[in-house]
């Protein structure tokens, strides 16, 4: 049976295997819900050397803006 199914005539018996949290819908939206905040080992080294690069490229552009200025 398919969504938006219409019986014109007669019944229609439909036996349900999985449901809820079983389905592989409601798998996959598990497992991505898991990888949303999954970050690679070079994402995290990337951020970490940015983070400590920020502050001595801002003071040596403050340094250098008097000089070429």
């Amino acid at each position: 049976m398919f969504a938006s199914t219409v019986v014109l005539s007669g019944s229609i018996r439909v036996r349900t295997d999985k449901a809820g949290q079983e389905t592989v819908a409601a798998k996959i939206g598990e497992i991505l819900n898991r990888t949303t905040g999954y970050k690679t080992s070079l994402e995290l080294k990337t951020e970490r050397i940015v983070d400590r690069s920020a502050l001595p490229t801002l003071a040596l552009s403050g340094l250098a803006y008097p000089v070429a200025g």
